[in-house]
Formats: structure tokens, sequence, C-alpha cells
């Protein structure tokens, strides 16, 4: 890699993660301004580097180019892999090779061996590199290993850039850095440039999904694809949200010593639609996404493809936000068989205990009265079994469970948009993208039993808090010293969902961090009242206020700084979703305050 040419590529890197990290659109004016500084010459180029990463257990041999590969310049370097703990920081487990050689020879590819000098093939190690493998150089894309231990992460390949000619600069960044140059493609700034990314995307041999996905930037619908993601139009039936008659009103936090609580100006929410659907010939995968025919049926608009980020879908549906009439799809295999009629209650989230007891459960109360007991809802096999349980308790209709990997053909789906709505972009202010259901949520507490007072609850709770993200590393401290005050240290995921459903309507004061537990403010009686425990950076993040409001529960956030610093963060939303901490000393004030009310 040459020296001028890889200092700009990090300038390009550098701003859009600088637009990641604070959306200032002047990171996207500054990318135009680099891109702007290169000769214009898209002539064909007669070189070509190809760039394979990945790592290789100790004992495995990186061989030299067969004769007929002679003419690459081949290039290794291996490094240690630190996630590998220990022995991955000491030992030089990963490897990455470089070979640049004529754009007209066959696609290059590394050989390996083990010490005994037998052939050991690449394993891929996600699915977009064994079908890099499989398409490209008719190899085995099994992303299962064969037992040596040799993986690749990713292979690029680009026109070989060139400091004698750096018109070759921008087709060698957009083949080896799509993700890089992707959020700018989509701006008004980078609008000029779509057709030649399109046209230096097209001579990349290894990377035709990432093609397509530049081509729906450039021209929508209007042009041919050629990967194996398929178009398809979006049609979105109901308005993504509404005014409902009857809203709820949300006030907006305000500091009130150590604590945030919603005492500021009020507005009312708008509504996700009631509407139910009627889909004929209709496909479902991945939990949620439904297809008809060449269109795909946008009914929650918190699944839009054009958005910048969708849970649970971001790895098979791509759409643009400069052409959000189109989208593609990685179809899921077809699974044999058709359903006849279903009532869809799955989602793209509905293995998260909040998503599918907030956005989805409810839904079943909805269900128009002339759609035939006997027709099934559909759920998915990875529904969390208390989710289950919670189902049973409220139909009796028959449950069908389906899998989400695989497509399903329904001759006739009924579905709805989800109760509430909440975007899982962080590009738009979390309260400018909710949507809440208030009857929908008001009838789900009636059927459960506790939309009114009822016997006083009396019991005081600290919810530990079992996940990956957005944990407070000092719960531990925390939870001594709410158990010294008596508070009742409890672990919600642990129990069933009878079992939760009396826990909370028992309580009177809950503490804990905010999460998927969020959906069991629902289970609180009209009086308790609700301590979360958040960062600094989700202090905005108004829904867990939304729902205690539902329930007619006082609400109030204490917040603690984030163990990662907004710079060192990935992006924007790795920084927002960081663990945190909080200050003890501060904790045990809101618990004494909260205590006293």
């Amino acid at each position: 890699m040459t020296d001028d040419y890889e200092a700009f590529r990090s300038r390009v890197v550098a701003a859009d993660r600088g637009f990641q990290a604070d959306l200032d659109p002047a990171h996207l004016v500054e990318i135009a301004s680099l891109l702007t500084a290169l000769p214009v010459d898209d002539a064909p180029r007669d070189r070509i580097r190809y760039t394979f990463s990945g790592w290789a257990a100790r004992g495995i041999r990186i061989l030299r180019p067969r004769p007929a590969e002679r003419g690459f310049g081949v290039r290794v370097r291996r490094h240690p892999r630190a996630e590998f703990g220990l022995r991955g920081r000491l030992l030089r487990h990963g490897y990455r090779i470089e070979a640049v050689g004529p754009v007209d020879a066959a696609p290059y590819s590394p050989r390996f061996a083990d010490a005994r000098g037998e052939a050991v093939s690449m394993t891929p190690s996600n699915e977009v590199v064994a079908r890099q493998l499989a398409l490209v150089y008719d190899a085995d894309g099994d992303c299962s290993a064969d037992g040596r231990a040799c993986y690749v992460d990713s292979i690029r390949a680009a026109p070989a850039p060139s400091d004698e000619d750096r018109g070759t600069w921008l087709a060698a960044l957009v083949c080896e850095e799509p993700e890089a140059l992707w959020d700018f493609a989509q701006s008004e700034q980078g609008a000029p440039w779509r057709e030649r990314l399109v046209a230096a995307l097209d001579r990349s041999p290894v990377d035709d999904r990432w093609s397509d996905r530049y081509r729906l930037t450039a021209y929508g619908l209007a042009m041919a694809f050629r990967s194996d993601l398929e178009p398809l139009s979006v049609v979105q039936p109901n308005p993504p949200l509404a005014h409902p008659a009857e809203p709820l009103r949300l006030a907006a936090l305000e500091p009130r010593g150590v604590l945030l609580e919603p005492t500021g100006a009020e507005r009312d929410l708008p509504a996700p639609s009631a509407e139910w659907l009627e889909i004929e010939d209709a496909s479902v995968q991945d939990g949620g996404t439904v297809t008809a025919g060449e269109a795909l049926v946008v009914y929650e608009a918190s699944a839009h493809p054009a958005l910048d980020f969708v849970s649970g879908t971001w790895l098979t549906t791509f759409g643009s936000r400069a052409h959000p009439e189109g989208a593609l799809l990685r179809r899921a295999p077809a699974r044999e068989g058709t359903i006849a009629e279903g009532i869809l209650l799955a989602g793209r989230n509905d293995f998260n205990w909040f998503h599918w007891m907030v956005e989805y459960l409810p839904r079943v109360l909805r269900v128009p009265p002339s759609i035939p007991p006997q027709v099934p809802v559909i759920v998915t096999g990875r529904t969390p079994p208390t989710g289950l349980e919670a189902l049973r308790a409220l139909t009796d209709r028959p449950i069908l469970e389906i899998d989400p990997e695989a497509s399903h053909r329904v001759d006739l789906l009924h579905v709805a948009s989800p109760v509430v709505q909440v975007l899982d972009t962080v590009r738009v202010p979390w309260v400018d993208g909710l949507g809440v259901d208030l009857p929908a949520l008001v009838s789900l507490r009636a059927r459960l039993g506790v939309d009114s007072s009822g016997p006083a609850p009396e019991r005081a709770l600290f919810l530990e808090r079992r996940s990956g993200h957005r944990g407070i590393t000092n719960e531990s401290e925390l939870a001594r010293a709410a158990a010294d005050r008596g508070l009742e240290v409890v672990d919600p995921s642990a129990l069933s969902f009878s079992e939760q459903l009396e826990l909370f309507s028992s309580a009177r004061v809950v503490v804990g961090a905010s999460g998927a537990v969020m959906a069991n403010y629902l289970l609180l009686r009209p009086g308790a009242h609700v301590l979360a425990l958040t960062s600094e950076q989700l202090a905005d993040f108004v829904l867990p206020v939304a729902l205690a409001t539902v329930s007619g529960c006082s609400f109030a956030y204490l917040t603690g700084p984030s163990t990662a610093g907004r710079r060192r963060a990935a992006d924007r939303n790795d920084w927002v979703h960081s663990n945190f901490r909080i200050d003890t000393r501060r904790f045990h004030v809101a618990l004494d305050e909260l205590l006293a009310r």
C-alpha cells in the first residue's frame, strides 16, 4: 500500500467516523473536498489488489504463490489477536495478505498448509465471506470449521492504488472501504459522486452486494442488479404515526436535585396505526419481514429500510435514504409447505423480552373479531418462554411457531403495526420517533388485572440486570446498598411470567437499570415509584417515562458517566449503549428520597 494513498484513505475513514460520532455534516463536506482533489479518471485499470484477513492456528503456514500466480506481488503480515485473550496477545494468530497482480488474471487465492505440509482450506467466519468463496473462487462456502482452524474474516478486491496515478484512488477506496463512503453517498454532498462510485464498485469481483446497494442509492430501482439481493418496491400502507383520539400526554424530563423527573412541558404522543392489514400470498422471514410479490410491506415505520439501522433486519434488508421507495432483500431459504392463514405476532425483535411484551404481544387483544377463532397466531421459536406464557394467558387461539431463519409462505396474513414505536436509530431524538397506542396498553393492563390500585403494594425491589451492554459497572455495590435499606434484590429474568406479574404488581418501589425490564413497568399498579438508572448519554430516552406514565406511576432517572468516551467509541450508537457507573453517594441520596415518599 502506498504511503500517500494510505494517508488519503485514513483521512476519509476518520471523517466518516467523525460523522458517525456527532452527525455533523461538516465531515461529509470534508470527504467531498478530499474526493474533489483527485483527478477525474475512470479509465480501466490493469492492476488489482486482493486483501485477505483472518486468523490461523499456530503451526499453519501461508505458502508462497504457485508458478501460475507469479505475476502477483504478495505481502504477508502476521499479528496478535488480542480478542483471543492472553495467548492471542502473545502469539501472531492473525494474518493480512495483500496480493497485487494483473486484473485479467484468475482471482488470487492464498494457500495454507499444516506442519505436515497438508493443504488447509480457508473456513469463512461469516456469511458474506462464504458467499464470496463460493461465487468468485468456486470454493466451499461452508462456514463450519474443518478442524484445523484457518479462518478468513474478510476478502476485498480493488484496483491497485498508485501514487503516480491518483486517479486510481477513488476506485480503490470505495472497493476497499464501502462502509466508509456509505453515509456520504446517500447525502446531499455525495449525490454528484454516486454514479462514479457504482462504476468503481462494478470492477470488484468479490463484492457485488455492496455494488448493488450503491446502485440503489444512485438509480433507485431503475437499473438492473447483479447480486443475489432481491430488488423490491417499498409499500407502506399506513402512515408512520397518527394523532390518536386518546393520546398519551408525556412530560419532558427536568433536573430536580440529583434526579431527572418528568415535570416539564407536556406533549401529546402520536400513535402507530391500529388498522389490521390483510396480505395475500405473503412471505415472512426474520420474524417480521413481510413481502408480497415484488413488494416489501413496511407495516411498522421503525423497520423502514431507509433508516440507517434497523435491529433484527440489518443483515438481510437494505435500503437507501436517497431512494426510500426501493429496497434489497437477502431472501431466506424457503420452508416447504404453505400456511393457509395466520395472525402475525412475531417481529424482528421478538427474542427480546421488552419488544415482545410492549410491541408485539398487545396486538393479540386487538385482533378483529371477523377472523375465525381457529386461525393461529404466528410466533417464532425464539420468543422467550415467559413471553409464550403471557400469550397463552391472553388468548385461546392456536399458536404456530415458525423459524425466523427461513422464508414462510402464507396464503392470507393478518398483521398490524406494533402498538409502541421506538426507532433504533440514534439520529432522531428519541421523543420524535416515539409513538404509543395508549388504549392498547390500557387494555393489556386491564386483562392482567393491574389497572387499578387493589391491595396497597408494599414491596421495594432492586432489579439486577443481565446484559452485555448498557450495564452498570458497579451494580453489585449498588445492590448491597439497596439491600441494606431493605430492598429485595431480584433478577426478573429468572422468573416465570406469572411470578413476574405477582412480583411487580405487589411492588411500591422499583429500582434498577433501564433495559428490557422496562416492559414490566406495565405490570405495576398505579401509585408505584420507579427509579431508573441509566447513562448520562441516555438521559433523554423517554420510552420508560412513557410506560410508567401509562401505568400511573411516578418516574425518575439517576444518571452516571459512561465508561467509554464519545471519541473512543466506534460510532454514536456504540457510545449511546455503552456501560456506565452510578455514583454511590448520589444513589444513597436518591434511594432515601424515594423510600420516604
